[in-house]
C-alpha cells in the first residue's frame, strides 16, 4: 500500500520528532537507509521525502549547535 508521507508529518516535523526520540547515531543510520532504499525500489517521492528529513535534520543540529 502506498501512502503519502507528507499528509503524516511535514519534514521539519518529522526531523524533530526524530531527534527528540533517537540518538544521533542511530538516526543517521535510518535516514540513510531510507533514503538508500527508496532508491533502490526507484521510489522518487518518498527518496525525496528523506532527503528533506536529512537536510532539515542538518539545519536543526547546527542552529542549537548540538
Amino acid at each position: 500500500m502506498k501512502y503519502n508521507l507528507y499528509d503524516q508529518f511535514k519534514p521539519a516535523e518529522r526531523a524533530l520528532l526524530l531527534l527528540n526520540k533517537y540518538p544521533l547515531n542511530y538516526l543517521k543510520q535510518v535516514i540513510n537507509g531510507n533514503i538508500k532504499k527508496s532508491r533502490d525500489l526507484n521510489e522518487t517521492k518518498i527518496c525525496n521525502y528523506w532527503n528533506e528529513v536529512a537536510v532539515e535534520t542538518k539545519r536543526i543540529l547546527k542552529k542549537y549547535e548540538l
